[in-house]
């Protein structure tokens, strides 16, 4: 699935534009954030958006996004992005997904700037960090036999299966896919696995739905130790690797370098292990993944805000009283480039999502009941790429796959994919 992470910033500066008495400042670098579909360039208007010079001409005509790969002096695309109204938090923002769509892109990394362009010339911006298109699995449906071992994927044209493809047979079923995620920097996501009782962690680097090689990035003997996050604890485009320990509550992180371990850091011990770690997201916006937590008896909800392997802080978000409800999705359901927490009760078949800012939640909204509780919540991908995550439901017993098309919290639609009558076949589900 494309997607556009953001890195630290880096401190803005002014650009002479229009003569020697007047200048066009940007407020702040671009904000490139963008955690799932779309892709939106997020960055502060100029001070002189407003402002109409002598001539009655305005001292900004447009904005221009260019897009470079790391360290190129050109950009090889650029969007004409007009001028649109800055939002209420005062920052513009502008979905692109469908120029990408159309785009040649070289691989790897990537930088931005946008330039407010005026009657006499343009001003940039210094380059946005830097953030990678990750294209691949995430937006199809990967399936894992329980039986066999057999790995399929169906790429995916919104709701319409368009093919199905058998990508491998792991006959050691005790081999689990834990991750989907973009390891190796190339802008698609990768195969991560864990035996569950040799402890060997494998990372299976993929083009679409090839695998191009498999290795062996290392052994952790103690299987209580359990694989439950791959988000980008660093910022350096590439995806590391969260562990929980299910008995003694320990929390550590890989942090990666393509299929190489760079460090293995203890971020904390959480003695209670009621707590449980159900999602990952950037919650805070500022490029590096971060962690929440449900307690799955007193339903409390935490997020710990991450600076690489650090903890920076914990928030109680709410209580859940009713631990029936299950957390289920971390995913942009109202397009603001935040991420959302998407609920689903075991025995009655609500689903809920809660909107958040960071780690506030600011609302709660009731999307739907499904009373047949055979229907599991197992993805949210953005399948028609209208920038709002979507849901994706597989029946446990008859094998029916569904997709939700959703518009923040509203429902739009829901499609029947496919029916898969061996219900061995189970569609990998990645936190």
């Amino acid at each position: 699935m494309p997607s556009w992470t953001r890195r630290r910033s880096r401190a803005p500066g002014l650009t002479a534009l229009l003569s020697t008495i007047f200048t066009i400042a940007f407020a702040a670098t671009l904000q490139a954030q963008v955690l799932s579909d779309p892709r939106v360039a997020e960055f502060s208007p100029s001070p002189d958006h407003w402002v109409v010079l002598n001539n009655g001409e305005p001292a900004v005509l447009r904005y221009e996004l260019g897009v470079y790969v790391l360290g190129a002096s050109a950009p090889f695309a650029t969007v004409d992005m007009g001028k649109p109204s800055p939002g209420p938090d005062g920052k513009i923002r502008y979905d692109f997904s469908a120029q990408v769509a159309a785009w040649p892109l070289p691989g790897g990394g990537y930088e931005a700037r946008v330039s407010a362009v005026g009657p006499q010339g343009a001003a940039p911006s210094n380059p946005s960090n830097p953030f990678t298109f990750t294209g691949g699995l995430k937006n199809d449906i990967l399936w894992r036999h329980a039986t066999t071992g057999e790995v399929w994927a169906w790429p995916m044209d919104g709701t319409t299966r368009v093919t199905e493809t058998r990508v491998a047979t792991v006959a050691d079923v005790s081999y689990k896919i834990v991750g989907l995620a973009d390891y190796t920097g190339d802008g698609k996501e990768d195969i991560l696995w864990h035996h569950a009782t040799r402890g060997e962690v494998w990372i299976w680097p993929m083009d679409g739905t090839t695998r191009v090689t498999e290795t062996r990035v290392g052994t952790v003997p103690d299987t209580g130790y359990q694989i439950v996050g791959t988000g980008d604890y660093n910022g350096d485009g590439k995806a590391d690797i969260l562990w929980h320990h299910a008995t003694r509550g320990e929390v550590w992180v890989w942090l990666m370098n393509r299929t190489t371990v760079v460090s293995e850091t203890k971020v904390a011990t959480v003695p209670d292990v009621g707590y449980r770690i159900v999602g990952t997201g950037d919650f805070n916006r500022d490029g590096q993944a971060d962690i929440l937590w449900h307690h799955a008896t007193r339903g409390e909800v935490w997020v710990w805000l991450m600076n690489g392997a650090t903890r920076i802080s914990e928030t109680r978000v709410a209580t859940v009283p009713d631990t029936g409800y299950r957390i289920v999705g971390v995913a942009d359901y109202t397009g603001d480039g935040r991420p959302d927490i998407l609920w689903h009760h075991a025995t009655r078949g609500e689903v809920w999502v809660w909107p958040m800012n960071g780690t506030t939640r600011i609302s709660e909204t009731q999307l739907a009941t499904v009373p047949d509780t055979g229907y599991q919540i197992v993805g949210t991908g953005d399948y028609n790429g209208d920038g709002n995550a979507d849901i994706l439901w597989h029946h446990a017993t008859r094998g029916e796959v569904f997709v939700w098309l959703m518009d923040g919290t509203t429902r739009l639609s829901e499609t029947k994919v496919a029916t898969v009558p061996d219900v061995g076949y189970q569609i990998v589900k990645i936190k």
